[in-house]
């Protein structure tokens, strides 16, 4: 159900894919993260409402990294998302974080 929602919710022509238990990508190559945010934010009120209607409310925390310049290597741009994953699971459920990263600068 999450999944069908997610992809039907998402731009045309960008990839959904499942990573694993409960955790979902999205590409939106060439949205910056205003857009990005729109976009996630409109997908999680959906999810929210669809697991509702079905009588399985949740909350969705959400983490999203976008790029000034494409990174190096797809493995640092997973990296981070699953760093910034982390962090929005620890703080509260239901959140919704977009971070730039940006690849000239030395990550922390």
């Amino acid at each position: 159900t999450m999944a069908r929602t997610i992809e039907k919710n998402a731009p045309t022509n960008d990839l959904v894919a499942r990573l694993g238990g409960s955790e979902f990508a999205i590409l939106l190559p060439e949205t910056d993260a205003n857009m990005a945010r729109v976009i996630l934010g409109d997908i999680q009120r959906r999810l929210r409402l669809q697991m509702q209607k079905d009588g399985r409310p949740m909350t969705f925390s959400i983490a999203a990294v976008t790029c000034t310049q494409a990174p190096l290597s797809v493995g640092m741009l997973i990296h981070e998302a699953e760093r910034l994953t982390d962090r929005v699971k620890e703080s509260k459920a239901d959140d919704l974080r977009v971070e730039v990263v940006d690849w000239a600068q030395p990550l922390q």
